[in-house]
């Protein structure tokens, strides 16, 4: 599809979530074993991360972003996301967004490393949605609401961020809520 049709749908997508971010939190919060719900956000979902992944234009990828961001934190336990990624051939664990793949821990570490961090330093301008997406990340990693000023990270998320080459990224936005 051109530029123009990919942002132009962009745009209208994100419009529709921010118009609605209060009944898609109900829907996840409350009726996400529906069917309908689930299938819904089964398939946007990782759609919406595929965009955040592959697409070239920034633009593109702040207003994706801005999406995931508008429809707020989902717990991935309770719906499956399916996987119809063109290039998801290998059925791998770490290939497959099966809910049954990864841990908490896993899953938190899979979306920042390949997901966010890689959007975070591709993109200019808008990252505050992407930065936010990080920090609340950080927080479920280390299982606290609030952290104090001069909290440091736990030595075993350093290992992990390490592993994954990406905390020189995430830490600056560990000390900031």
């Amino acid at each position: 599809y051109s530029l123009i049709v990919r942002k132009t749908a962009m745009k209208y997508l994100f419009s529709i979530i921010s118009e609605s971010k209060h009944d898609f939190y109900n829907l996840i919060s409350k009726s996400y074993s529906e069917p309908k719900v689930e299938k819904l956000f089964s398939h946007l979902m990782p759609k919406l991360l595929n965009i955040c992944s592959t697409e070239e234009n920034i633009e593109i990828k702040q207003l994706c972003a801005k999406c995931i961001g508008e429809m707020g934190a989902m717990n991935r336990s309770k719906f499956s996301i399916s996987n119809d990624h063109p290039n998801s051939g290998k059925n791998t664990a770490r290939n497959s967004l099966a809910c049954w793949d990864f841990n908490l821990k896993e899953f938190c570490i899979e979306v920042l490393s390949k997901q966010l961090v890689p959007l975070f330093q591709s993109v200019s301008g808008e990252i505050d949605s992407v930065a936010f997406g990080v920090q609340e990340i950080l927080k479920i990693l280390s299982n606290c609401e609030h952290r104090e000023e001069n909290e440091k990270i736990p030595d075993w998320m350093i290992q992990e961020l390490e592993k994954e080459s990406i905390m020189e990224a995430v830490e600056p936005l560990w000390g900031t809520n």
